[in-house]
């Protein structure tokens, strides 16, 4: 059990409803309500009640509150006393199409002092965080009409997917995304955007698309895979668990990946970190 799934357990329970909780904790709602199964899984019990949207805790729920919220707020204590390093922070929301392929474990890794707080979110969620002053940056895979902004940054990356070894199309340096019309696409709830692309990619080349939703589990898509059951677009978080598997990631040529930067900041009124972010961020995909 993480802290995380904690904190999030504590929100519920003060805001009776998921959206609201979502909204306070800057996360998508979708990856809220997996988290709060999850840890209702973990436990083997339920925690609220559920009426309609309103979320009240059960006896179950009511037993356990008081001593997670004092385990919540000892870690709060603990973490307050290690920031006390000066580090600096930078805010992102990112819409869940987005592919960052390890970005921010490089970012980090050459300016440790500065440190990504991100969230995998809906574009239209993104982009009201971002009119709310609640996060730095929004990227989107998408060029938005924003009234007080226009976009910081956008470009073009090719899309990688992650297929097993034992297929065939393995083999390939790069191959363009037609070549797998007769392939089985394995997605997660966090792809929705890329299985919209698919359908529309295929309908304009008069092919039905082979879809498998594997689960919210990115995890358990990469099991899905080294079976051999299919092939999937590759995330930020993949590239690690790629290298420990039989898995090889294949560029597409024909079809590119757009990411689109936006901040309600002017940008000469940037901090320094949020300058260097963006910069690097640039240098890195460009």
């Amino acid at each position: 059990m993480d802290i995380q799934k904690l904190r999030y357990f504590v929100e519920i329970a003060r805001t009776e409803n998921i959206s609201k909780a979502a909204k306070a904790l800057y996360i998508g709602q979708p990856s809220l309500s997996m988290a709060l199964k999850r840890m209702e899984e973990e436990l083997d019990t339920t925690l609220f009640d559920r009426k309609g949207k309103t979320l009240q805790l059960n006896d179950n729920g009511r037993k356990i509150l008081v001593p997670v919220k004092e385990i919540v707020e000892l870690m709060n204590q603990v973490e307050a006393i290690a920031s006390k390093r000066q580090e600096h922070h930078i805010s992102l929301a990112i819409a869940e199409e987005v592919v960052l392929h390890n970005f921010k474990d490089v970012f980090e890794r050459e300016h440790p002092d500065i440190l990504i707080d991100f969230c995998f979110v809906t574009t239209q969620e993104a982009i009201e965080m971002l009119e709310l002053g609640q996060v730095d940056l929004a990227i989107t895979s998408t060029t938005i009409d924003l009234k007080d902004s226009k976009p910081l940054f956008q470009f073009e990356c090719p899309l990688l997917l992650c297929i097993p070894k034992t297929n065939p199309l393995s083999n390939k340096k790069k191959l363009s995304f037609l070549e797998t019309r007769d392939e089985t696409f394995i997605y997660s709830l966090f792809q929705k955007s890329f299985i919209a692309f698919i359908n529309s990619y295929a309908a304009a080349n008069n092919y039905i698309p082979k879809l498998e939703y594997a689960t919210a589990d990115p995890l358990f898509v990469f099991r899905l895979l080294k079976q051999g059951r299919g092939i999937t677009a590759i995330s930020e978080y993949d590239e690690v668990i790629v290298e420990e598997l039989d898995i090889a990631i294949i560029e597409v040529t024909d079809v590119a990946r757009k990411i689109v930067g936006y901040s309600m900041i002017n940008e000469a009124d940037f901090s320094p970190e949020l300058k260097i972010f963006k910069d690097f961020f640039v240098h890195y995909y460009m």
